[in-house]
């Protein structure tokens, strides 16, 4: 059954920024500051120190004593979903905004998602962003464009033609009651809280404005490369929910899409791991099989290019594997090269930090 949620009619609704922090104490002030100049100012600041062994506590604890708006918690190191669960529970806005750390947001970020949710009653608002590198700065910009209704927003996320992230998105704070926090992840924390949220069929709102700044850093956990038993576990997690959140009915309808996650990830490891030939893996002969299912066919024929198809056709055999490796080789590198002219075209903007 499709969720839905009152709108609140005060025009200044709370809103709480969820920041969870682990050893950023370099990046922290430019976050802290940029909340701080937000032009929408009723805000709860929840940031949590998880367990930090820099000097990140030490930043967060001058901040909060200058602005009453910020909450510093310090924990142990538990992992940032365990984070974001705890600011969850404090948090007393109507509306709930995540930023990371290390990131921050551009002035009129927060005012800009607010004002959308109020007049559209959206319970989420999802906006573009800028990826910003020591070299380079760019616009990011979604795939999806129109409003959201019942399974569509669940499908996008499933397919990553919605970002995955929970950040650069504006949530009614309803939509995080009683989920599953129980098994913390390696990788696609937020993938896997938006898929939650998205089973119970909000109302999303796309808008075509950047209000958030994602700083690229080395060393990342994004620019790590996960096990294969990683993606088959996550594959496994996201299904058992699924079944055990959608009727039977909904379960079926969404299966294309799933297989495309699946096929994502997948495509993810192979271009990234040094030994991507695992075609006797039986997760991954299900999932070639899965592809020539009519409906799914469809989907991956619109969804994907002549040379990504060419690629998982590649790696699906021992003998042409070193093709696809190639192949993949040559098409990151020409992206790269894209985003950074890109990136330098855009460069000292009024967004740059």
């Amino acid at each position: 059954m499709e969720a839905t949620f009152s709108l609140i009619p005060d025009m200044q609704p709370l809103v709480s920024v969820v920041v969870p922090a682990y050893n950023i104490a370099d990046y922290l002030p430019a976050c802290l500051d940029s909340l701080l100049r937000q032009s929408y100012k009723n805000l709860e600041i929840i940031v949590i120190d998880d367990g930090s062994r820099d000097a990140t506590g030490e930043i967060l604890d001058r901040y909060a004593a200058r602005d009453p708006r910020i909450r510093a918690v310090h924990q142990p190191n538990s992992g940032v979903m365990t984070a974001r669960k705890k600011a969850l529970e404090l948090a007393s806005g109507t509306y709930v905004c995540f930023v990371d750390g290390d990131d921050y947001l551009p002035d009129q970020a927060i005012e800009t998602l607010c004002r959308t949710a109020i007049s559209t009653q959206a319970d989420i608002v999802c906006g573009d962003y800028y990826r910003v590198t020591a070299d380079y700065c760019v616009e990011v910009h979604s795939r999806q464009t129109q409003p959201e209704r019942g399974l569509e927003f669940l499908k996008g996320l499933l397919a990553l033609h919605t970002d995955g992230f929970l950040w650069g998105k504006l949530y009614r704070r309803p939509l995080f009651d009683q989920l599953d926090y129980s098994r913390p992840l390696q990788y696609a924390e937020d993938l896997y809280i938006n898929v939650q949220a998205a089973c119970r069929q909000p109302a999303v709102v796309h808008i075509p404005q950047c209000v958030y700044c994602y700083v690229r850093r080395a060393g990342s956990l994004s620019s790590h490369t996960m096990s294969i038993d990683f993606h088959i576990r996550f594959a496994e997690q996201v299904n058992h929910y699924l079944q055990d959140h959608l009727s039977a009915e909904a379960y079926s309808e969404v299966q294309p899409w799933f297989v495309l996650m699946k096929l994502y990830f997948y495509n993810m490891y192979v271009g990234k791991s040094s030994h991507t030939w695992i075609g006797d893996n039986p997760y991954v002969q299900q999932l070639y099989a899965e592809l020539s299912e009519p409906a799914v066919q469809r989907l991956y024929r619109a969804g994907y290019t002549a040379s990504q198809r060419a690629i998982l056709n590649l790696n699906r055999h021992r003998g042409t594997v070193w093709m696809g490796k190639v192949l993949t080789t040559v098409l990151r590198i020409r992206q790269s090269i894209l985003k950074r002219i890109k990136g330098l075209s855009q460069k000292g903007k009024k967004y740059a930090a």
